[in-house]
């Protein structure tokens, strides 16, 4: 009888597509991880404790996702569990996860049309309301909307040349997608150290610091997933046909920016209307 080892890859002759893969702690981690960092913001907004993300704690939840995707990069590359049928349904997954985030985003801007709707006398029957000092919509707002909508160039750049083989120009490209993530954080953060209502000062600050911080943070978790990707590439773990990886991370980039496209045009320009006029 011949002894044969079994291979980390999937055999050509197996009857079904799917490979079992070995147990992983990471996703039980990360919602761990998520719930505590959900409970915290809870007992900040109570005023219960006086910071609301502790750096720990948000630190180590980057770095567990950070994990897992290095995990992931493993299993697909080097352990070859990502057959054809394996990549299409990450792939619906990863839609069906930008259609939830869609209607996570969905319910804000219904809460905002609600109340454009429906003045009360809280507000002065006015939108926004009277006591509220607007940022200029055409100043630091409109720089971040147009370093977003750059950054969504220079990703469509990064894809197209990855698909041509010029993985020079893409990790240029992609490297300019980050620093575009990057500057937009320092604009968003200087902008909530000017300005001059906070999320206590009507139903306009709540859903202004709601929507651009929550915007913020999936900005922070598009940079640091593209730059995971950035380092991938570095390494040469993508080629012209197999960077799934990198379509998720342009699919998750590109969601963020037409976000931001609803952000500015409701909060700084529709917002910013009555008083322009």
């Amino acid at each position: 009888m011949l002894l044969t080892t079994k291979s980390a890859f999937p055999s050509t002759t197996q009857s079904q597509p799917y490979q079992k893969i070995r147990s992983n702690p990471q996703p039980f981690l990360l919602s761990t991880l998520l719930l505590a960092v959900i409970l915290n913001a809870v007992a900040f907004f109570h005023q219960l404790i006086s910071t609301p993300f502790p750096f720990f704690l948000v630190a180590t939840f980057f770095l567990f996702f950070l994990q897992w995707f290095y995990y992931l990069h493993v299993e697909t590359n080097y352990e070859g569990v990502q057959t054809r049928a394996v990549a299409s349904n990450v792939r619906f997954g990863f839609v069906l996860f930008i259609l939830s985030e869609i209607l996570f985003f969905s319910c804000f801007f219904g809460s905002f049309f609600y109340y454009v709707t429906n003045l009360t006398p809280e507000n002065g029957l006015v939108w926004p309301p009277s006591r509220v000092i607007l940022i200029d919509p055409f100043a630091l707002p409109l720089l971040n909307t147009v370093i977003l909508l750059t950054s969504s160039v220079t990703v469509t750049w990064a894809h197209a040349t990855l698909v041509n083989g010029r993985h020079f120009e893409t990790a240029i490209a992609l490297f300019l997608t980050t620093l575009c993530g990057c500057i937009f954080l320092l604009g968003q953060i200087y902008e909530y150290n000017s300005s001059f209502f906070a999320m206590s000062t009507s139903v306009y600050g709540s859903l202004f610091y709601l929507l651009t911080g929550f915007h913020g943070f999936h900005v922070l978790c598009g940079t640091l997933f593209l730059f995971s990707t950035l380092i991938l590439l570095l390494q040469r773990a993508f080629s012209t046909t197999r960077h799934l990886v990198f379509e998720c991370a342009a699919w998750y980039w590109h969601f963020v920016d037409v976000v931001w496209l609803f952000v500015y045009s409701l909060l700084y320009l529709w917002s910013s209307a009555p008083v322009l006029l």
